[in-house]
């Protein structure tokens, strides 16, 4: 399906509005019934909340479109669903609103086949820092995690909940009763219905290790799973894991990573470069004023890379070498040591 609407002020097109529009489009109203608990009688109410599609499009010149795949999970009968949109314009500082009645039913003769599962990618994050994605399965957490998921599928992610069993859920611990239905928390990229990301929060762990899995369905049902472990660090001190560089063995260029347990704080980072003697031969600084979990986040980050030259850029021989990785985190200090091999 394709979606096209536009911004009005005052009824007449605003051509000056431009920004991001979020469009959630819900299939028909259900009836469901009260609890009827504490005496009271059980009465019947309507409910518009099972999700076709949720995403967001980029509005330019007042005028936006969005496409997407409707689920087969949906109530077949034809009948009148909605579309609710709301968009915002942060350069102007202003926004809008509305909704439209838009029939919903029915099943696309001819169409395209998909036996293709969702591809899944988890990551563990903070809330300060809601779109870092460097965290390497297996290393250290807070005790409130944030949970990132990636999604892609070439159809869509199914958000829907009328059919049983393929919502996105999240399970902790391999804990039944630890599951939880994620399907409002995932959102599609701005302009691409194929891509997504899904954020949950989870709060007060308890230290130690941890898994969650997440399980996704796409619009044409098939599913896949994903996977992330990491450890609950016994306190908030900074403290260093995976600490190595790669390549190692190397003769050009290394870069050295590790994982960290200040995620989103000021982070200083020194890495000092020894002969097996203990002579010191290089050191390379970094900063990072709202550190990732990983460091560095990309491997193209120059500041702790070295290409086997010393602190006067003459070439070093070929041979091991001892390394130092200092970080530090307001008051706190952690370091580690590690070797590397240079073939030059």
């Amino acid at each position: 399906m394709r979606l096209s609407g536009h911004i009005e002020n005052n009824g007449v097109l605003n051509p000056g509005f431009g920004g991001t529009a979020d469009i959630t489009i819900f299939d028909k109203p259900i009836t469901v019934q009260t609890l009827g608990d504490a005496g009271s009688v059980k009465i019947d109410v309507q409910t518009q909340e099972n999700v076709i599609y949720g995403g967001q499009a980029t509005v330019r010149a007042g005028r936006f479109s969005v496409k997407f795949v409707v689920p087969k999970d949906i109530a077949y009968n034809v009948g009148k669903g909605k579309i609710s949109l709301y968009a915002a314009d942060l350069v102007n500082k202003v926004d809008a609103q509305g909704y439209q009645l838009a029939l919903v039913g029915g099943a696309a003769h001819g169409a395209t086949s998909d036996t293709r599962p969702p591809l899944v990618h988890l990551f563990i994050s903070t809330a300060a820092l809601p779109n870092d994605t460097s965290f390497v399965s297996g290393a250290t957490a807070t005790p409130n995690p944030l949970l990132i998921a990636r999604l892609k599928d070439a159809s869509g992610i199914n958000t829907s909940s009328a059919g049983i069993g393929h919502d996105i859920t999240l399970t902790l611990d391999n804990d039944p009763t630890k599951l939880v239905v994620v399907n409002d928390a995932y959102t599609t990229d701005v302009d691409n219905f194929r891509t997504g990301l899904v954020r949950y929060l989870y709060k007060d762990l308890a230290p130690g290790p941890h898994t969650i899995r997440l399980k996704a369905w796409d619009t044409h049902n098939n599913s896949a799973e994903g996977t992330v472990d990491f450890l609950v660090a016994q306190s908030a001190q900074l403290a260093l894991d995976h600490v190595l560089n790669y390549p190692n063995p190397f003769s050009n260029i290394t870069t050295f990573h590790f994982d960290q347990t200040r995620a989103g704080s000021e982070l200083d980072v020194q890495v000092q470069i020894f002969t097996i003697a203990g002579r010191l031969v290089k050191t390379l600084h970094a900063s990072f004023p709202s550190s990732t979990a990983h460091i560095p986040s990309t491997h193209q980050d120059p500041s702790l890379s070295w290409d086997g030259r010393d602190d006067y850029h003459d070439q070093l021989a070929r041979g091991v070498y001892v390394y130092r990785v200092s970080v530090r985190s307001g008051d706190q200090v952690a370091t580690k040591f590690e070797k590397l091999v240079l073939l030059n």
